[in-house]
């Protein structure tokens, strides 16, 4: 499955390497799992739904965090470096269903 992980961690202080190594436990490579602002994530995980997802990054958040995952289905529209750009499209052009029209940006 590939999915768009956002967080956002609340309290002065908080820890964002563990989250940040939580993040890339969840890829089924290191090339499945891409940064794309400082806090959002696409990751390819063998996880089957976004509550498996959200349970593997509880242990590394606090009460007072936030997060937002959802699976992706197909090219999203952006604005960012080309470099991540090329790497979002190489991780989900691996990984749509080929009955998804794709929408290269």
């Amino acid at each position: 499955m590939l999915y768009l992980i956002a967080y956002d961690l609340n309290a002065e202080g908080q820890n964002y390497k563990t989250v940040i190594q939580a993040i890339e436990s969840l890829a089924v490579s290191e090339d499945d799992c891409c940064p794309i602002q400082r806090s959002v994530w696409i990751v390819r995980s063998d996880k089957p739904s976004e509550s498996a997802v959200l349970e593997t990054l509880k242990p590394a958040m606090d009460d007072n965090d936030q997060c937002f995952i959802t699976r992706l289905g197909r090219y999203p529209e952006s604005v960012m470096k080309p470099e991540i750009k090329a790497q979002i499209n190489r991780i989900i052009k691996r990984n749509i269903a080929s009955d998804v029209k794709p929408y290269l940006f």
